[in-house]
């Protein structure tokens, strides 16, 4: 496992959706005592990432990839065999899911990452809907608890 990774301190992953809407709803400019608290996070290990939510975001070329960017190493690749075992798994159940037409697709390894370190997901995509999603399929399959940007704030009492 990754040196990053400390299982004592690490509570979340966070998923591409989290991040864009950081960018969208919480401009960096106006907002920045949260970005801070956000790379502090990453720094602390608290929350890490998967490498493939890095890759889906340095697609573009805006303010959000611009500052991840020099942050990479808080992207875990660690433990890719057994993720991707945990993978084949869900799509037996879940075949859409896993089988998506994109170069870079981090869902599923977002999933697996959480599985694997015991981890609490950070994803804006909803719980509510019964569409195939983070949420659904993390909660059906592996009991993981999924929370969006606004619930880590309030879970983690982070007051700006």
């Amino acid at each position: 496992m990754s040196d990053l990774f400390n299982q004592n301190k690490t509570k979340y992953v966070i998923d591409t959706s989290a991040f864009i809407d950081l960018k969208r709803m919480y401009p960096q400019d106006i907002f920045q005592s949260l970005w801070m608290k956000f790379q502090e996070s990453l720094e602390e290990n608290v929350i890490i990432s998967h490498i493939e939510v890095h890759n889906e975001l340095q697609t573009k070329d805006d303010e959000l990839a611009r500052w991840l960017k020099p942050m990479k190493k808080y992207f875990l690749e660690d433990g890719m065999l057994e993720e991707s075992k945990l993978i084949t798994t869900i799509g037996i159940k879940y075949e859409n899911f896993i089988n998506k037409p994109k170069k870079f697709y981090a869902d599923p390894w977002i999933i697996a990452q959480a599985k694997f370190k015991n981890l609490t997901i950070i994803t804006q995509e909803s719980k509510r809907d019964d569409r195939e999603r983070i949420p659904k399929i993390a909660k059906e399959m592996f009991n993981i608890e999924c929370l969006s940007l606004f619930e880590l704030m309030r879970v983690e009492r982070w007051v700006f």
